[in-house]
């Protein structure tokens, strides 16, 4: 008797994946044109791994993704995640801002069910467009036993990252991401999955994030310290928003005005976190971001601003995740 398919649900945002421009050109493409029926359409393959269904999201530039459509992909999974006979689900995304958004996704969803996303850095009309493998792998990860309560993964270039590590390191090569010193968490070679890592990090059903009722989060700002860069920035920020990132040199460096400045706002108990420029480690400065990059400590930030102001408790989220 032939084994019954896993069942996988794609829910497609738009990106380069979708993207269409000159006949075999890899720039002056529009992102977001190609619907998800049409992709799937370039790979009958994938009929033979899973059994497929597809929900259109959005067709966007992940650059123009908000939170409206992060809380879309959490109620689509969501609705869809007590129903038996739905065994994972596969997010196509723009590469610009996928990192971001695996990360919101591997603090806010509660599922065990695999979650993967996937772009592309060509797009569907360019010579050799990587989506379909991309698309292809994706699917496979995301029936395979192993892929459950991994967290939310990132499938790309025949590799597979954690969410919380994942970052984009190339603007035009198809080896696009990649996770710094922590590397790849398994590959996909020839239909065949291997896992040699994990995050020992909470996601998921480990998280206590919830967007249950939400219609936006707190809004968090972000200063860029350079040489000789203006701390005055700083005060007018935190009168705009309700916390702030504040992208270091090296481990934590700053000026002494910045210093200063810092240390005002702290003194006004205002909420902020320390991240580096730098693109790889962590820094020990006080109230520091830990392994993460400056975007990704603004989403946790916002999130730890929906439980508390209090620094030291969202200090401990950020050594904690």
């Amino acid at each position: 008797m032939k084994k019954k398919l896993k069942h996988i649900l794609i829910l497609a945002t738009g990106g380069t994946i979708a993207g269409s421009g000159p006949e075999g050109n890899t720039t002056g493409y529009q992102a977001g044109v190609i619907s998800i029926d049409e992709i799937l359409a370039d790979i009958p393959n994938l009929k033979e791994t899973a059994r497929i269904s597809a929900i259109q999201i959005s067709n966007l530039n992940s650059d123009d993704i908000t939170f409206n459509e992060w809380k879309k992909l959490v109620d689509a999974i969501h609705e869809h995640n007590d129903d038996p006979d739905m065994d994972g689900f596969v997010i196509t995304h723009g590469t610009d801002t996928l990192e971001e958004t695996a990360m919101f996704l591997n603090l806010t969803l509660k599922t065990t069910k695999p979650v993967i996303l996937t772009g592309s850095m060509k797009p569907a009309t360019a010579i050799s467009a990587d989506g379909p493998l991309n698309l292809y792998d994706s699917v496979v990860v995301a029936t395979h036993e192993d892929a459950i309560n991994k967290g939310v993964l990132v499938v790309f270039d025949n590799a597979i990252y954690c969410a919380r590590d994942v970052k984009k390191i190339s603007t035009f090569q198809t080896d696009a991401f990649g996770s710094g010193k922590f590397g790849a968490i398994g590959f996909i070679r020839d239909h065949k999955v291997d896992f040699y890592l994990m995050t020992t990090k909470p996601h998921t059903i480990h998280s206590d994030f919830d967007i249950t009722g939400l219609d936006r989060l707190p809004s968090v700002g972000m200063a860029y310290f350079t040489i000789d860069s203006d701390p005055s920035i700083l005060p007018y920020l935190a009168s705009q928003h309700d916390g702030l990132v504040i992208v270091t040199a090296g481990d934590g460096q700053l000026s002494k005005r910045w210093l200063d400045a810092i240390n005002v706002l702290l003194a006004q108990e205002y909420p902020l976190i320390l991240s580096t420029r730098v693109f790889t480690g962590n820094i020990s400065a006080q109230n520091n971001a830990n392994t993460f990059n400056p975007q990704k400590s603004r989403i946790l930030l916002q999130l730890a601003l929906t439980k508390t102001k209090d620094q030291k408790i969202i200090n401990r989220y950020f050594s904690t995740y």
